[in-house]
């Protein structure tokens, strides 16, 4: 055997370990693979890691939600029949799974490193969950089929900006808009947020988040600072979670995303984390594809997923220094 036939060996080997080879050409990541490739891929993203996650057995699932449109509690005195009944109303959104693919080279030196090392297919598992997590992030809250200035996968999908509903959009700029930022400061977009934000979802603000961008979160935090109190000393000197009217306020670095922010703008978003749904269809697949004038394997790892409301009203997002909603 050859040492390239060898090394051809060792990786089929070590894939077998990591697919079920009863399932599509032997390619589906076994459920202990799955499960660690959806916790690396979140575990560091602070929007995607609270967000609420659904494990797809098809490639659509439906999120549904029952609600009463009036009072349903009443009065009824003895022997006395009910004289009225409120409804409920059902609504429901819809994930559909599309797929993406990411695709990562190693090298034959490299490669039988790795195989020697013994932990090659959890390795193997953690390359891919590590940037292609970033890229998952990004499309969940950036992306977005109606910017035609997108050229890469943002505009594959529509995100959670994409999808909430128009009448929880807030905008910078004084006069006739929503909030003015440069002249009144952080707290008082905050304030324009939690006053959009349906006060019938607003029972537990420890539950919601602020998640901001870093601009925001440090001039916010800056802001507390300058006030000459006990709680400005402390915001001054510590490193401890900051909170604006018992919500936690939060840095997401994925609201940087540099095209995201230039082609929707920078977002502070107000929500429930729970109310953010995202799936992924359950079969996750890795493949090899040898290169042998490279000297090179590649790897190509196969997943689908979307992302959607359980209520899409049930967020207020604000853009600093942009007034209206990008419109291509």
């Amino acid at each position: 055997m050859t040492d390239n036939q060898n090394l051809d060996y060792l990786t089929d080997m070590a894939l077998k370990t990591i697919v079920d080879v009863s399932r599509l050409g032997s390619s589906v990541l076994q459920p202990e693979y799955f499960d660690q490739y959806i916790q690396e891929a979140t575990k560091n993203r602070s929007i995607l890691s609270e967000a609420r996650r659904v494990v797809m057995n098809s490639q659509v699932y439906n999120i549904d939600r029952v609600g009463f449109g009036s009072r349903i509690v009443q009065y009824v005195a003895e022997n006395t029949a009910i004289t009225s009944s409120s409804a409920p109303t059902f609504s429901q959104n819809v994930l559909t799974a599309k797929e993406f693919v990411a695709m990562t080279g190693i090298s034959d030196n490299a490669l039988r490193r790795a195989l020697g090392q013994g932990s090659f297919e959890s390795t193997l598992v953690s390359m891919f969950a590590d940037q292609a997590g970033i890229d998952w992030e990004e499309l969940a809250v950036f992306g977005d089929t109606g910017i035609s200035a997108y050229d890469t996968v943002l505009k594959s999908q529509e995100g959670w900006i994409a999808q909430a509903d128009t009448g929880q959009l807030l905008f910078d700029g004084g006069n006739g808009t929503d909030f003015d930022l440069s002249e009144d400061g952080y707290m008082s977009m905050f304030d324009a947020m939690i006053e959009e934000y349906p006060k019938e979802y607003f029972n537990q603000p420890s539950m919601l988040r602020l998640y901001c961008a870093w601009e925001e979160y440090d001039g916010f935090r800056t802001e507390l600072a300058s006030r000459e109190t006990g709680l400005g000393d402390a915001v001054l000197t510590g490193s401890g979670e900051l909170t604006y009217k018992g919500i936690p306020v939060k840095y997401a670095p994925v609201l940087n995303s540099a095209e995201g922010v230039e082609h929707m703008g920078r977002p502070c978003i107000l929500v429930n984390p729970d109310n953010l749904v995202y799936g992924v269809f359950e079969d996750i697949t890795i493949e090899k594809d040898r290169i042998p004038k490279s000297r090179r394997t590649d790897f190509v790892l196969g997943m689908e997923s979307d992302q959607d409301f359980v209520n899409e009203k049930a967020i207020s997002i604000a853009f600093p220094d942009e007034t209206v909603y990008p419109s291509s």
